[in-house]
C-alpha cells in the first residue's frame, strides 16, 4: 500500500503534557500524579502546591480529598483550604454538629 504520494514523513513524536503551565501562577513546574482509584492523572505544580486534572479539553482543580495516598496532599490541602475558606468552614460545621 504506501503513503500517498504528497505524504511528508514525519517522524515520531514523544508524547506531550496536556497542560504545560499551571493556570493559577503560571509555572512550568508540573510533575504528573497518578491518582490509582480512579484511573487518572493529575499534574501537581511545584511551585504553587495547587493539583490539576485534563478531562476532556478542560483543566480542572482537584480536590485533595481525593487522592489518597499522595505525597504532596499535606501541602495540596493547605493551599485549597487557603483558597477556599468557606468550604473549610462549611466543613467545620458538618464535624460539630
Amino acid at each position: 500500500m504506501g503513503r500517498p504520494p504528497n505524504a511528508r514523513s514525519e517522524p515520531d513524536h514523544v508524547f506531550g503534557r496536556p497542560l504545560s503551565q499551571c493556570p493559577a501562577c503560571g509555572s512550568d513546574q508540573l510533575e504528573p500524579v497518578v491518582e490509582i482509584h480512579h484511573e487518572e492523572v493529575h499534574f501537581f505544580c511545584r511551585d504553587c502546591g495547587r493539583c490539576w486534572r485534563v478531562e476532556l479539553g478542560y483543566v480542572h482543580r482537584v480536590s485533595p480529598p481525593t487522592c489518597a495516598g499522595c505525597l504532596e496532599r499535606t501541602r495540596c490541602e493547605a493551599v485549597y483550604a487557603a483558597d477556599h475558606p468557606d468550604a473549610h468552614e462549611d466543613e467545620n460545621e458538618r464535624t460539630r454538629s
